[in-house]
């Protein structure tokens, strides 16, 4: 399996995880990059949470996924963060919510001398 097949293969269960695994995943999309020094890509992820408890559970994704730590064996976070969100009460409560989230390839796993301090900027 490539390192792009594993990221996203881990990627959508750490960011479930954030929410407490109660969102379901209604879209993922992929974009990658690369520049000479760095490999990378921007997911773009939809979640719906269905049902009083589960609301309150993307209220509080909402709330951490722009602080979260993610542990992605080779792969760091640059930045999370939401895009949109939509709260709508009938026939049930249902909130959509969807995130950004862009990581790189850690480099010193690819190039032992190459920094990770300049990767996100």
């Amino acid at each position: 399996m490539s390192a792009r097949g594993d990221i996203r293969s881990g990627l959508i269960p750490a960011v479930l995880a954030v929410g407490s695994n109660l969102g379901r995943l209604l879209e993922h999309e992929e974009m990658v990059w690369s520049s000479p020094t760095f490999t990378g890509a921007r997911h773009t992820i939809v979640l719906e949470f269905k049902g009083e408890r589960e609301v309150q559970a993307g209220v509080r994704f909402a709330a951490r996924l722009p602080t979260h730590e993610f542990m992605l064996a080779g792969h760091k976070v640059c930045e999370a963060k939401i895009i949109r969100s939509h709260f709508g009460m009938l026939p049930h409560k249902r909130l959509e919510i969807e995130a950004e989230i862009a990581m790189v390839e850690d480099a010193r796993l690819m190039r032992p001398t190459a920094s990770l301090l300049e990767d996100c900027t």
